[in-house]
């Protein structure tokens, strides 16, 4: 029943937002031919990714992560941000109309760039689809953005009031999870990417300056390529409790701890789903 409301509330919230959009206006009389040459991988971006449409994980030399991708679940191992970063869904009007081409132009104009990369483990996480890289791909002005988020949060806010007049507590609370602090918003803005993961990064992720690895990255990875990226082993150290927390599957975790302790030059031993459901 819960996630009902919330997918209702959900669908009235993009209502509201078509009629609270940015209306900036590009002047653009018909769309524009796209081109992606920034998206277009330099190394082995690609480097081993999941077969999303049989949710198959398929690393070379590694198990499969997971026994079930269970989506949000698994957010912690796959992407270096949080998840309010990644909400560009409410943006998408306001961003599409700012480039003169309908929304839906929009979204399948980058899907094929940005969710492809979605599980995989590219050394560059603004390759994968947020509010900061398709801002700064699509060179979307910060009136735009700034707006657009702001117009969000108001939107957001709006349906956590309604949802505690009725009772639905767990539902506000969710609401006003997705909002966006002024310094978040100042962030984004600023086009930084050392600014953006300062505010965004994930604990389980090892931030170098501009440069922020997910645990898949590690998982997926040589001990060299860690030592090329100057991922140190203190870096390491200080997040294998995290790790534990990560739900991996017996042969992953097994796999995982090998690897890191190969990286550390200790026995390293990282719990898996089984381990953590029999304490």
């Amino acid at each position: 029943m819960k996630k009902i409301i919330i997918l209702a509330l959900s669908l009235i919230l993009m209502i509201a937002l078509a009629s609270c959009s940015v209306s900036t206006n590009a002047g653009l009389s018909s769309s524009p031919k796209l081109t992606f040459e920034l998206f277009n991988s330099t190394e082995s971006e690609a480097n081993t990714a999941l077969d999303v449409s049989q949710c198959t994980f398929t690393p070379a030399g590694m198990p499969t992560p997971f026994a079930h991708e269970g989506g949000d679940d698994n957010h912690d191992f796959y992407f270096p941000y949080v998840q309010r970063l990644e909400l560009i869904d409410p943006m998408t009007q306001d961003f599409a109309r700012y480039l003169g081409i309908t929304e839906y132009e929009f979204i399948d104009s980058f899907a094929d760039k940005f969710y492809k990369r979605y599980w995989a483990a590219p050394s560059d996480w603004k390759y994968l689809s947020n509010i900061f890289s398709v801002m700064i791909k699509y060179d979307i002005p910060n009136e735009v953005v700034a707006a657009s988020l702001r117009n969000h949060n108001e939107a957001q806010e709006y349906f956590a009031a309604w949802s505690e007049s009725q009772g639905w507590y767990g539902n506000a609370e969710l609401f006003r999870s997705r909002k966006f602090s002024e310094a978040e918003i100042e962030a984004i803005l600023s086009r930084d990417a050392t600014l953006v993961l300062q505010q965004f990064a994930t604990e389980y992720a090892i931030v170098i300056e501009n440069q922020a690895f997910a645990p898949v990255w590690l998982y997926l990875n040589t001990v060299e390529d860690y030592q090329r990226v100057g991922i140190t082993i203190e870096m390491v150290e200080d997040r294998l409790k995290l790790f534990n927390n990560l739900n991996l599957t017996d042969e992953a975790a097994m796999a995982f701890g090998e690897k890191l302790s190969e990286f550390t030059g200790r026995s390293v031993t990282i719990e898996s789903i089984s381990e953590v459901r029999d304490e």
